[in-house]
């Protein structure tokens, strides 16, 4: 007789993995020693690093796989590392809440080998509280790292993460000019004040110069030397500012 199946759904966001130890590893390891402890056959849904602030659920391909499968009755049961897996906003929860009632799935959070019943309306109750639980940690954190950074900037600093820009070096928390990297930055307002477009630019950025643009791998592109071109940074001054989306 085959055995019941567990979906084991794995994802983590950038801050996430660094700050709480959840990390795609740890997931995965806890989720088969769950299947183990139930005797349930282990099935892997891996999202890998996504953050769930900014996508819908339909966007979520994993994880539609998933609840497409518990849908057609294969799956039964479900094990996240924490509730904030299966989704952050209240309409992506609630949306796969609503899978998860309607198929009678039982849902496995963590180490406890006890589901949670989403009929009993006390377990209900629990999985809404710590789905906001959840998301009210992951706002504080954001929040943290958001003031963090402006603390940071106020204090002097003039780096606080991300790509390093073209034609700076980081020392410590500040940027510093690479003197070879300038060059390149002077030659590209030299020819833009001398008329050349940015393609004019981006040719000789390419054939006539060692240097490479930090993020992209196929060379420099026009894009790129636009926002070098109007970037206040290379006018000597830094500007940072906080905007809710």
């Amino acid at each position: 007789m085959n055995k019941e199946k567990l979906g084991i759904l794995l994802r983590v966001s950038s801050d996430i993995q660094q700050t709480d130890g959840g990390g795609l590893d740890v997931q995965k390891k806890m989720g088969l020693d769950m299947s183990k402890k139930l005797g349930l056959k282990p099935q892997i849904f891996n999202e890998g690093s996504q953050s769930s602030f900014q996508i819908e659920i339909e966007e979520r391909i994993v994880l539609v796989e998933l609840l497409d499968e518990i849908t057609k009755g294969n799956i039964k049961n479900i094990w996240v590392y924490n509730s904030d897996r299966l989704g952050r906003s209240t309409q992506s929860w609630w949306s796969i809440y609503k899978v998860l009632l309607d198929s009678g799935t039982k849902v496995y959070i963590g180490n406890s080998p006890k589901p949670y019943d989403l009929d009993n309306p006390i377990d209900e109750f629990q999985m809404g509280i710590l789905s906001l639980v959840s998301q009210y940690d992951n706002k504080l954190r954001r929040m943290r790292s958001v003031l963090g950074k402006r603390n940071s900037l106020k204090s002097g600093n003039t780096f606080v993460g991300g790509t390093k820009p073209f034609g700076y070096d980081v020392e410590g928390k500040k940027l510093v000019i690479n003197k070879e990297e300038s060059e390149g930055v002077k030659e590209i307002y030299k020819m833009y004040s001398e008329g050349k477009s940015t393609m004019d630019i981006k040719t000789y950025m390419d054939i006539k110069t060692p240097f490479k643009p930090k993020r992209s791998k196929s060379g420099w592109n026009t894009a790129t030397i636009q926002k070098m071109l109007g970037s206040p940074l290379y006018k000597g001054e830094q500007k940072w500012e906080w905007v809710e989306k």
